[in-house]
């Protein structure tokens, strides 16, 4: 269960569920975290580095994409509509 604020819940691997833009539904998708930094790799296999920017919240600084995860941790939407699920 991931606590508010917990950040290091994110890492893992993950697949695009909905509005799969880089690739098709099913694809995988991957989070790496290095202390506060991200390294997120979408279900097209395009990379971007990302950061925390709040509860809740993290922005994948190179595609411009906010990313926005539930409290416990195994949902991501996108600000572009896409849905990641923990696998």
């Amino acid at each position: 269960t991931v606590q508010c604020g917990d950040q290091s819940t994110l890492a893992g691997e993950w697949v695009c569920t909905y509005h799969c833009p880089a690739g098709s539904v099913g694809n995988a998708a991957r989070i790496v975290q290095t202390g506060s930094s991200l390294r997120l790799t979408n279900e097209g296999g395009d990379v971007s580095s990302g950061r925390f920017e709040g509860e809740g919240t993290f922005i994948a600084t190179d595609w411009g994409l906010r990313g926005y995860f539930t409290s416990r941790g195994d949902i991501i939407r996108w600000s572009n509509g896409s849905v990641w699920k923990r696998r």
